[in-house]
């Protein structure tokens, strides 16, 4: 959470004198890597003290274990991205028309919570969005609860301006990254027991 914290402290200073970033623990990179693990939220707070909203942030949030809502797993972060987007839907709602919402996350997190993976080709199938903060542009779809990238958001990364991912192809990025979910989720649990040994216990 570290990184995304900083990344938006820096792209959007500005803003982040005048209020606080709220801290959603659903937007959690799901990588297979120490640096996804998490931040205990009292870390956080001291680290970050007066600039974050911490209210949403669970205490443990960071225990990924087996039982965890935020632990490493395909049905976890499906489950995940949903509530994002909805927590999400629902703050643009009440944020009343015309508001916007700006999201700091990771590649494969924003790809689930979108349900948007054009980008990801063959054969990696890398889901880094093109790069470190590239950003895209969405507008709700409050009737089917989806998101739709706006056509000035595609024009901007050079992309035509209707969305060319059809349904059956988008299926099938989807099942190669399901696949490697589930391929690596006993890897990241056997990688996160042995860095709970050191940094948590």
């Amino acid at each position: 959470m570290r990184r995304a914290i900083n990344s938006t402290l820096l792209a959007f200073a500005p803003v982040s004198m005048r209020q606080k970033i709220t801290l959603l623990p659903e937007l959690t990179e799901a990588g297979p890597l120490v640096s996804s693990f998490g931040s205990d939220p009292s870390e956080l707070l001291r680290e970050f003290g007066d600039k974050v909203d911490l209210d949403a942030v669970p205490e443990q949030w960071n225990r990924l274990d087996p039982s965890s809502q935020f632990a490493y797993g395909l049905e976890k972060i499906e489950a995940r991205a949903a509530a994002a987007r909805e927590w999400l839907m629902e703050l643009a709602l009440a944020s009343g028309e015309g508001s916007h919402v700006v999201v700091m996350t990771h590649g494969q997190t924003a790809h689930f919570v979108t349900d948007d993976f054009e980008g990801v080709r063959p054969p990696k199938y890398t889901c880094d969005w093109g790069g470190n903060l590239e950003y895209r542009s969405y507008r709700f779809k409050f009737a089917s609860r989806r998101m739709a990238e706006t056509p000035e958001s595609r024009t901007r990364r050079g992309m035509p301006p209707a969305y060319t991912l059809d349904e059956g192809a988008k299926k099938e990025i989807k099942d190669v990254l399901r696949r490697r979910i589930l391929k690596r989720t006993p890897e990241v649990y056997e990688l996160y027991e042995a860095y709970k040994t050191y940094i948590i216990d």
